[in-house]
């Protein structure tokens, strides 16, 4: 494990218990996917984060404005962090909340891409079916890319379940050949 996964795993168990004192566990991770998603979306935010001459209040009234509907919880932790420093760890941070927190809740993560949006029914359905073949509670997110061509491919942690029509044309050239 490396350095900054190591002090994410400590951050993201502080916070952790903190939110499950609180019974505030799925917000306080909503509100931390939230600051490391803008963290990632916007390069100008991640470069003021992580310039050395922005002083730590200035970081932290950054982020508490990123933040500013978050509970009180989530922002006195974000201030912690930027006080010791650790702001470049936020978006690990955030991860390793989730992945405890996924696995509290006997939770797992899939990601569906098709080659055309689903509808809600389309979706709903073929989350209940993965959860029942993976026999546990499924966090669906879905994807587009028409490249597949048709059907859905569908990754679960490092599982790939290929039932795209790209992937039963390879699959047909790789047998003919």
């Amino acid at each position: 494990m490396s350095s900054a996964n190591s002090i994410a795993e400590r951050y993201a168990s502080a916070i952790f218990e903190l939110a499950e004192e609180q019974n505030q566990l799925e917000e306080i991770g909503q509100e931390l996917k939230d600051v490391a998603h803008a963290i990632r979306e916007y390069p100008d935010l991640a470069k003021l984060l992580h310039h050395p001459l922005v002083t730590a209040a200035d970081k932290a009234e950054t982020l508490l404005k990123v933040a500013a509907g978050a509970t009180q919880t989530t922002q006195n932790f974000l201030k912690v962090v930027v006080d010791k420093g650790r702001e470049s760890v936020l978006p690990e941070i955030a991860a390793a909340y989730s992945a405890r927190l996924d696995a509290r809740l006997k939770r797992v993560q899939a990601v569906a891409t098709t080659a055309v949006a689903i509808d809600d029914e389309a979706r709903s359905l073929l989350q209940s079916q993965l959860s029942s073949y993976l026999a546990q509670d499924v966090s669906l997110e879905t994807r587009v890319d028409p490249a597949i061509l048709g059907g859905v491919v569908v990754r679960v942690g490092d599982r790939l379940i290929d039932g795209s029509i790209k992937g039963r044309l390879q699959e047909l050239a790789n047998s003919l050949n």
